[in-house]
C-alpha cells in the first residue's frame, strides 16, 4: 500500500515495532514513545503496535502522521478485540488463530469483518480517554458534586496523592511528556517542577 513511508509506490514499506502484544516484554511506554517518534521522524511506511493494549496503541497514533499505518498482533487469542483496536488507531487487525482454530472460519471472518465495519464508523478515542479511565480506576479523579475550600461546587475531584506508586508516577510522566511532544513545546522547555503545595 502507498503511504507516507513508501514513495515509490511499489507496494513495499518498513514497520518499526513500537509495542508488542505479549505480556511482561521490554517495551515499556517511555520506549514505545521513542520508537514512534522514530517511526515519524524517518518516515516509515508504519509501525507495530498491540491489538490487545489499546491505551498503548491510542499513545502511539498520536505521534505518527495521519498517513501512517498500524498494524496488530494480538487480536483473538491474545484477548484483542478487533473493534477496540481500530477505534484505538489500528489500520490492519492481524487475526490467526480464531480463524485458523474456528470451527466456521467463513462465519468468524464475517463476524470479524462487521465489528471492523462498525468501529470505522465511529470515531477513534485518544490517548486522553484513556489516561482519564486509569484516573477514574485508581481513584484520583472522581466526579459528582463537591464543595472545594473556596466554597465553590465543582462537577469533579481531582486527588493527585493518591497516585503515589511507580506505576502511576510513570503513567502521569509519560501523559505530560506525550502531550509537550505533541503539543511542539519540548525544545521550549527546560524543567518541569511540581511544588509540593500540600505540603
Amino acid at each position: 500500500a502507498k503511504s507516507a513511508g513508501n514513495k515509490s509506490g511499489n507496494g513495499k514499506g518498513i514497520f518499526l515495532l513500537c509495542s508488542m502484544s505479549s505480556e511482561g516484554n521490554l517495551f515499556n511506554e517511555a520506549a514505545s514513545t521513542r520508537l514512534a517518534l522514530m517511526a515519524k521522524k524517518l518516515g516509515l511506511t508504519g509501525v507495530v503496535a498491540p491489538g490487545n493494549n489499546y491505551e498503548a496503541t491510542a499513545g502511539i497514533r498520536a505521534l505518527l502522521d495521519e498517513k501512517q499505518i498500524i498494524i496488530s498482533p494480538g487480536i483473538g487469542a491474545q484477548g484483542g478485540e478487533a473493534d477496540k483496536a481500530v477505534m484505538a488507531g489500528t489500520d490492519f487487525a492481524i487475526v490467526g488463530r480464531n480463524l485458523i482454530e474456528a470451527k466456521d472460519a467463513k462465519k468468524e471472518a464475517g463476524e470479524l469483518n462487521g465489528k471492523i465495519s462498525g468501529a470505522l464508523k465511529g470515531k477513534r478515542l485518544g490517548w486522553e480517554s484513556f489516561f482519564v479511565d486509569y484516573l477514574v480506576s485508581r481513584g484520583a479523579l472522581k466526579f459528582g458534586e463537591f464543595k472545594l475550600k473556596s466554597g465553590r461546587i465543582a462537577p469533579y475531584y481531582f486527588n493527585s496523592g493518591i497516585l503515589s506508586d511507580g506505576e502511576s508516577a510513570a503513567r502521569v510522566a509519560n501523559a505530560f511528556a506525550r502531550k509537550i511532544i505533541l503539543e511542539k513545546l519540548d525544545e521550549k522547555i527546560d524543567v518541569v517542577f511540581g511544588p509540593a503545595y500540600k505540603g
